[in-house]
């Protein structure tokens, strides 16, 4: 006997989303490549070379910052308006660990303590953006939170931990050292895409939005050793 379910016709599943915005919608003509010429061994020079780029693009209508193929050593990236990261898919955009430079300092924050340091500080993060609108990170291209050291041995430098908490709450988000401890910190932001990439190891957060207004996630996979993704 034939199921009555097989007479029916095929219904399809709309996209299961709560975003009204899509990749396409952020799409731009003007693009910025950063291939092995532009790019080289120095986290501090291939941080200042995307920071630049962004920086360029969004001052002047938006567009598209191309990482090429390869492993790029960088700091904090700050993501700015109307601009896509686009990550190649042989790209490896690595953190690097604490030395030649640092990420940004963790900013003051009047309500420290009285919630999770990692909820609470956000620049010290390998990409980073705060109040800006229309921004994506996409491409099949791999964000990395660790390093193999010159003896062989696996380091976590967007580590799980967080620095000490200030001593006063009108001083930056530290006591002492400071470090990398999140991949992707995007706060108060709004019309944001995360498509295609993955991430390897994203500290405290691989992912984490606090006050993000209009947020799709798309097609990621992430292998950490903290929280995955915080929608806040």
């Amino acid at each position: 006997m034939r199921n009555n379910l097989d007479t029916k016709p095929r219904i399809e599943i709309p996209y299961a989303t709560g975003a009204s915005i899509t990749a396409k919608d952020l799409e731009k003509t003007q693009t910025i490549y950063l291939n092995a010429g532009e790019l080289c061994d120095s986290p501090v020079l291939n941080t200042k070379a995307i920071n630049s780029a962004i920086e360029q693009l969004s001052s002047n209508e938006g567009g598209n910052v191309y990482i090429g193929s390869g492993k790029h050593l960088v700091y904090t990236i700050e993501l700015k308006s109307n601009v896509n990261l686009i990550l190649d898919k042989d790209c490896v955009l690595c953190a690097a660990p604490v030395g030649e430079s640092n990420y940004l300092e963790p900013e003051v924050r009047l309500y420290t303590g009285l919630q999770d340091h990692g909820h609470t500080y956000f620049r010290n993060s390998l990409i980073y953006a705060e109040n800006e609108t229309n921004i994506s990170v996409q491409g099949e291209g791999l964000i990395c939170g660790k390093i193999v050291d010159e003896e062989g041995f696996v380091q976590y430098v967007l580590s799980g931990d967080d620095p000490a908490n200030p001593i006063r709450r009108d001083e930056p988000g530290h006591n002492g050292d400071w470090f990398g401890n999140k991949a992707i910190a995007f706060l108060n932001c709004k019309n944001v895409v995360l498509k295609d990439f993955s991430i390897d190891i994203g500290g405290h957060f691989a992912i984490i939005t606090t006050g993000v207004e209009n947020l799709l996630v798309d097609n990621l996979i992430v292998d950490t050793n903290r929280d995955a993704l915080d929608v806040d």
